[in-house]
């Protein structure tokens, strides 16, 4: 029996990554994840909505096994730039493929998702990009909540800064380009 589809939990427009609204995105989550009294073995994709710039990289019967690959309880999409403050560019692992945490998409089963979602410096440090990237960068509470960034772009993939790379084979469906990945995301 194939796992079950991950529940998709979208995040309205407004309450954007970088609006510094002292956690209130965090507490939003956190309540709307507890809410839905997610399973202990399903998968949850957190998006913003609507958002142009991530697209899944898997399909749905294949996130689940993509997912375990990672090697992680919580994966963010990858980002080519540092936000919202580009001075803690220094501080990430340097690595293959893309660096930064992008908190625009992020995945990981219910109970690790609101296990982070409880760290009560993330309420302290801002806005939830701001809050997601802190946590990363500290590697004591990446490492409790067993955090990391989807580098090679397997499970979920940034279009932002990839401008030049999209191209039409047959006018319906587009295919994204990761030269870095070597690899082509379909997408329709």
């Amino acid at each position: 029996m194939p796992p079950p589809r991950p529940q998709v939990i979208a995040l309205p427009a407004g309450e954007s990554a970088d609006s510094g609204a002292q956690g209130q995105e965090v507490t939003r989550l956190r309540a709307q994840l507890e809410q839905s009294a997610v399973s202990p073995r399903r998968l949850v994709l957190v998006l913003r909505v609507p958002t142009s710039d991530v697209i899944v990289a898997a399909a749905a019967g294949e996130l689940q096994a993509e997912f375990e690959q990672q090697k992680g309880r919580v994966v963010f999409v990858a980002d080519v730039k540092c936000r919202p403050d580009e001075k803690l560019a220094s501080e990430y692992p340097v690595g293959p493929g893309y660096r930064f945490l992008n908190s625009n998409a992020f995945i990981g089963y219910g109970p690790d998702l609101v296990a982070l979602l409880s760290d009560e410096t993330l309420l302290k440090d801002g806005g939830d990009q701001l809050a997601f990237t802190k946590l990363f960068l500290d590697e004591k509470r990446r490492e409790k909540y067993g955090v990391r960034i989807d580098n090679a772009a397997e499970l979920l993939q940034n279009l932002e800064g990839a401008e030049g790379r999209l191209v039409r084979p047959d006018g319906e469906h587009a295919l994204h380009w990761s030269e870095s990945m070597d690899t082509y995301y379909l997408f329709t």
